[in-house]
């Protein structure tokens, strides 16, 4: 690759650097993201991550900060010719410096194209969840809770409350869906426990579960069979009465929108769907029932080529957040508030495979 003209690296490369093993996993703990790092360095802060500057072959500097710290794709944007820049990658935080192997300061040859139009910004958008310096918002999807017989769609209560010990004890700090709207920051390492449907063992089996690890959850009500079955569901589980969803407790548990009819809203012409979302709201103004303005696309399933007309239809209702499926994180702060996306919790998989999921989700 031709350097840019003028430009002469001022650090030694990564080959010839001599570091210790201690610092070497500072660096790649901290590459991998904050929430990783305090598990082996403790006394170590937590804003570490990258902002970037771009710097012309004439010298002129391009503060590319502006799209905001970390973000992915900031390095491919704009400047003057299609030779190769200087970019610049600084910590944030100050104890960085001492345990990293690099100076503050890595001149490297970038090649970066003239622009970047919008669909190639999309198609680095669909990335941003590997940007792992970042703090996440993690968003676990459970349904159903028994005593006993895991499945697919199920965990036990021994599952559930194996899973609250340990994201306790892992420094998460649970929150409901309603916080995302407040003016009040996330706390550190937040995450969001979801249950979909309205499923009576919700009631019954998860909400003490809940109450004894002091962790809040929102549940997604399905409003057409309330107080009947699960008629999607071939075992057809019983879902919560009106009565029975005035009984949970909404310091612990906040009810939120799953659509009237849990259809897969792939296929559904958009006024179609506007009426249905309109029935799952008026559901809960009928039975006095207090509702957090979220829904959780049934089956995760959105009409991904006329989104952004659904997000209009959405927020004219009064419904700024919307979840989907994926098994990925969310990195902060949230830039597709209609694509949150979630962890499935299967009470068929390992606690490995659930660990996994958690700190990485999917990577694809």
């Amino acid at each position: 690759m031709e350097r840019a003209k003028g430009f002469e690296p001022s650090t030694p490369t990564l080959a010839r650097q001599q570091v210790g093993s201690s610092k070497l996993l500072f660096w790649i703990l901290s590459c991998l993201g904050a929430d990783l790092l305090p598990r082996f360095f403790p006394g170590q802060r937590q804003n570490s991550c990258l902002t970037i500057s771009d710097t012309s072959t004439e010298g002129m500097r391009t503060d590319l900060a502006k799209r905001g710290p970390c973000d992915p794709i900031a390095r491919f944007t704009k400047i003057g010719t299609d030779h190769g820049r200087q970019c610049e990658y600084h910590r944030a935080s100050p104890s960085f410096h001492s345990l990293s192997p690099f100076p503050i300061v890595m001149p490297m040859v970038i090649p970066t194209p003239t622009t970047l139009d919008r669909r190639n910004s999309r198609r680095f958008a669909r990335f941003a969840h590997l940007a792992f310096w970042r703090p996440a918002l993690r968003v676990l999807c459970y349904h159903r809770v028994l005593p006993a017989r895991p499945g697919r769609f199920t965990v036990t209560t021994d599952q559930l409350d194996a899973q609250l010990h340990y994201l306790s004890r892992s420094g998460f700090h649970f929150i409901h869906a309603r916080d995302l709207l407040s003016d009040k920051p996330l706390p550190k390492r937040p995450l969001l426990l979801t249950f979909d449907d309205g499923y009576v063992d919700n009631l019954e089996h998860a909400q003490p579960v809940l109450r004894k690890h002091s962790a809040k959850a929102t549940i997604f009500i399905v409003t057409a069979y309330a107080g009947d079955r699960a008629r999607w569901d071939e075992n057809g589980a019983a879902l919560m009465s009106p009565q029975q969803l005035h009984e949970l407790d909404p310091e612990v548990i906040e009810l939120a929108l799953h659509s009237h009819s849990h259809r897969a809203l792939e296929a559904v012409p958009l006024d179609e769907i506007e009426v249905d979302i309109r029935k799952n709201l008026e559901f809960f103004r009928k039975y006095g029932l207090t509702v957090t303005p979220a829904l959780a696309y049934p089956y995760g399933s959105r009409p991904k080529r006329s989104l952004p007309a659904l997000s209009n239809r959405l927020a004219s209702l009064g419904i700024p957040l919307a979840f989907r499926l994926g098994s990925r994180l969310n990195r902060l702060p949230i830039t597709s508030p209609y694509e949150i996306q979630r962890i499935d919790v299967r009470g068929d998989a390992s606690d490995a495979v659930f660990r996994r999921k958690l700190w990485i989700g999917k990577l694809t």
